[in-house]
């Protein structure tokens, strides 16, 4: 696509050991992200940001797009899609928070914050 893609990691982000399932989470939950600001947004750019902070993985996925007027649980085009409601029950089932700021004209940002100690490993 022609959309932008701006990366904002860390220079040092601590070495997390993520259990396989927090992990295939994660990235299915950026990826679903993702391609709802491709299929929805007509956004030119997305920007994604990683931070850790002491007791939490946060994720912040910001896009210039159309935005939209509906409820969280439902799609942009109030249609109840998959995409959203995916993206929540994932982010639940790994015990975080998904809050979702959107407005018509005005972009989407969606962050997820996820306990750590849900995410890591067991040893």
């Amino acid at each position: 696509t022609q959309i932008r893609l701006q990366l904002d990691f860390p220079e040092h982000f601590p070495n997390l050991q993520l259990s396989a399932e927090a992990r295939s989470d994660i990235a299915m939950m950026i990826r679903e992200a993702l391609h709802n600001v491709v299929k929805h947004a007509e956004a030119s750019e997305v920007r994604c940001k990683l931070e850790c902070q002491r007791q939490s993985l946060e994720i912040t996925l910001e896009d210039d797009g159309r935005g939209f007027e509906s409820k969280p649980a439902e799609g942009p085009n109030g249609n109840g899609g998959n995409g959203l409601r995916n993206l929540r029950a994932r982010t639940l089932g790994l015990g975080g928070q998904l809050k979702i700021d959107t407005h018509p004209g005005r972009g989407t940002t969606l962050k997820i914050s996820l306990p750590l100690a849900r995410l890591r490993a067991a040893d």
